[in-house]
């Protein structure tokens, strides 16, 4: 795989990483400033309710049955007395909830649980009336897994669109980034305006080319003294590789030979 390609595929899965996480969190974070609201308004709801109730009985209950809030009135060994919901007679001992423990011992209690499925959440608010009593309220609300099933389709959606976007901001991105590479000039790697980070390579190219200068014009001084020492002597000099073929054959050697001048 190329570097321009790996580029690309990492630009491309860390956009996609980013927004899923980012979605993810502003999900969350909507959803938690969503809970404090029901909550906060589930608990002036209680507050008003105490004072209908306190001041009218149990004929307050008449006035919001059909409403979607279900109310709760506990005594104070935690009998249920009534339930707009369900029959009071067939509750079990409500003493040990959460939010009515609190409602007895401070005056004021608030939880929240999951409902069976995960798909919905139900908030409760209780608060102890003057004579020990404790009144609770409750509501459902949609969970967070609700809500993130619900924005799945729209998720997709600006999913495939990120795709499609970073692909074509990743593929100009890594062109841009891999363009001043493919323009390095090796031969003179000191004149490169490229990346700082290339920097140290290039002084290391830049010395080895010295190097091999160096190393090539001592080859071409001993060559040449080489050269001009068989070409002065008398005896036949003939130099063969592995293979058999003539690397060198001065003057006197083909003189010897009768072999024709290079």
């Amino acid at each position: 795989m190329t570097l321009t390609k790996r580029l690309t595929f990492s630009i491309i899965i860390t956009s996609i990483a980013v927004l899923v996480l980012s979605l993810v969190l502003v999900m969350f974070s909507v959803y938690g400033e969503f809970e404090k609201e029901v909550s906060s308004q589930l608990s002036e709801k209680a507050r008003i309710a105490a004072r209908g109730l306190s001041g009218e009985g149990e004929s307050f209950f008449s006035a919001v049955s059909s409403s979607p809030t279900r109310y709760t009135w506990i005594a104070a060994d935690g009998t249920v007395l009534y339930d707009t919901a369900k029959d009071a007679a067939e509750m079990e001992n409500h003493a040990g909830r959460e939010e009515v423990a609190a409602a007895f011992e401070t005056g004021y209690g608030n939880s929240s649980r999951y409902s069976g499925t995960l798909l919905s959440k139900y908030y409760y608010s209780a608060i102890r009336l003057p004579d020990g009593s404790v009144l609770r309220l409750s509501e459902a609300a949609s969970s967070i897994f609700t809500l993130l099933l619900g924005a799945i389709n729209p998720a997709l959606v600006i999913l495939v669109l990120a795709v499609i976007v970073s692909v074509v901001v990743a593929n100009r991105l890594s062109r841009a980034i891999v363009k001043p590479l493919n323009n390095l000039d090796l031969d003179n790697p000191l004149t490169n305006d490229g990346y700082d980070e290339l920097s140290p390579l290039l002084r290391k190219i830049d010395e080895q080319h010295r190097q091999i200068e160096g190393q090539l014009a001592e080859l071409r001084r001993m060559s040449g003294e080489f050269e001009t020492l068989t070409r002065s002597m008398n005896e036949g000099l003939v130099l063969l590789n592995s293979s058999g073929k003539i690397m060198s054959i001065n003057r006197a050697a083909r003189e010897l030979l009768a072999a024709a001048p290079d």
